[in-house]
């Protein structure tokens, strides 16, 4: 069972209190824009001289997360190879 915590208000609350919309993200999603924005932090030079540096970041946080897709493809390709293989020499013998 998964439980989700998160910080309840009204839109009134949200609106009256001046509250960071990211303190609204359940507790599991708030570490891991933390963790991105971290990791975007890399690339500061870079988006503190665009023209709109908040979609600069953004885009700076996307190239973080396609960096580790192709790492996580890579090792899931790695660990399937053995088995495809496996697979293969089972279909050769059949015949």
């Amino acid at each position: 069972m998964t439980t989700i915590r998160y910080l309840k208000i009204t839109i009134l609350e949200f609106t009256m209190a001046k509250i960071d919309w990211k303190q609204t993200l359940p507790i599991e999603e708030q570490q891991i824009l933390a963790e991105i924005l971290e990791k975007a932090r890399r690339y500061e030079y870079a988006y503190l001289n665009a023209d709109d540096v908040k979609v600069a970041q953004l885009w700076c946080g996307i190239i973080e997360l396609i960096k580790e897709l192709r790492e996580t493809r890579e090792v899931v390709q790695k660990l399937t190879e053995p088995f495809k293989r496996i697979v293969e020499v089972g279909d050769v013998e059949k015949r």
